[in-house]
């Protein structure tokens, strides 16, 4: 008879690798999808963010959000947590701030490896001691940052914090190499936004250095891009630091022209009401966010527990079930080999006594005999 064993486990494996083979790219295909679409999102996010259209930028983060949920991308969740901290710390709420960083890393403690994540993470825990004036830690959890991360544009916006924490400890020469690297960088998401950033830090160097010309040229570059750009903050610090720099300068008519412009930029920009009106909006949906946020983790993550007991009790179960059939074998074996003695000693002991008792059979009968013959002399 031919045994086909071999062959079901080949057929087995084929029909694996068949499955896998058919499966891999659509799980590829779709999980890219997800990855582009939230790119997308976070590129919107970033645009608004900038253009301190701070309202519009939490409205596109709550849908990254949800996106990210209802596809189950763990690593979008993240990464939104990151920006909501990233987003309400520009907006002056640290202790919101705190709280996404928080729900961030809660997130990676469970995420088994994820590196650029973390980098992220220590990246606004950074941006969170440089606003508390910690600037060591701060520079320390840079340093960490960037061994986690290989993402060029969260790089890029370390290289500028960095630049910025030098500033304020007036290493200026450090500073300057950080600030002069983002001059003409290739930064695929920000590089207008960060040049303009990187002549701001130069300017406000070169001001407190005393060197004013330098410090006028790299304001009127800043001052140029926000403009382009519609870089509501750094138009205004631009005009700032041209000010200044003019009137240290002794050109105290220009001075006063960019003192004017000052006024009038936050006049039309930067009222009041639209401050307030930004700061009721981010707030009613950070406090919707934080509760919808908080009531789908708890749900995840008693699932996730769940899931963790039911496999714990599984493999328990398993081990335990497997320990028993062990012990059965074991003791049936012992068992079989106790029968088997037993019965080999019963056998032996039954030929002996049959041997015995046909011994007595012989007895008696050769006893009868010499009786009989006795009995038949003597009459």
């Amino acid at each position: 008879m031919i045994d086909l064993r071999p062959y079901k486990r080949r057929l087995a494996f084929l029909v694996l690798f068949v499955l896998a083979t058919f499966l891999m790219p659509i799980w590829s295909q779709d999980n890219a999808s997800i990855e582009a679409t939230l790119s997308e999102y976070f590129e919107e996010y970033t645009a608004y963010k900038n253009q301190d259209q701070l309202d519009m930028a939490f409205d596109v983060l709550d849908k990254a959000q949800q996106f990210a949920e209802s596809s189950l991308n763990e690593k979008g969740m993240i990464g939104t947590y990151n920006r909501f901290a990233l987003l309400n710390l520009q907006r002056g709420d640290r202790e919101k701030a705190e709280f996404y960083l928080a729900r961030a890393n809660r997130m990676l403690e469970s995420y088994l490896s994820y590196p650029s994540g973390e980098g992220f993470s220590k990246f606004v825990e950074a941006k969170l001691l440089f606003s508390s004036d910690l600037n060591f830690r701060a520079l320390q959890e840079l340093n960490d940052a960037k061994k986690l991360s290989n993402d060029r544009n969260l790089l890029n916006n370390m290289v500028l914090l960095e630049g910025m924490i030098y500033m304020r400890i007036q290493d200026y020469e450090k500073a300057s190499i950080s600030f002069n690297a983002l001059l003409v960088n290739t930064d695929p998401i920000e590089k207008n936004y960060l040049t303009t950033k990187a002549h701001l830090g130069l300017a406000q160097l070169y001001l407190q250095t005393e060197d004013f010309k330098e410090s006028i040229k790299n304001s009127v570059n800043a001052l140029e891009l926000a403009q382009r750009n519609n870089f509501k903050t750094e138009f205004l610090e631009s005009n700032e630091y041209l000010a200044l720099a003019y009137e240290k300068d002794a050109q105290y008519k220009l001075a006063l022209q960019y003192k004017e412009n000052i006024v009038k930029i936050k006049d039309s920009i930067f009222t009041i009401d639209k401050l307030k009106a930004e700061t009721n909006k981010a707030d009613k949906l950070a406090m919707e966010d934080a509760k919808a946020v908080i009531a789908r983790q708890d749900e995840r993550i008693e699932e996730l527990s769940e899931s963790a007991n039911r496999s714990e009790i599984t493999a328990i179960l398993t081990s335990a079930f497997l320990t028993i059939i062990s012990l059965l074998a074991v003791s049936l074996y012992r068992n079989n080999q106790i029968k088997l003695k037993t019965n080999d000693l019963l056998q032996t002991k039954n030929r002996e006594l049959q041997a015995a008792r046909d011994a007595a059979v012989q007895a008696m009968e050769a006893k009868t005999n010499f009786l009989s013959t006795v009995s038949h002399e003597l009459r």
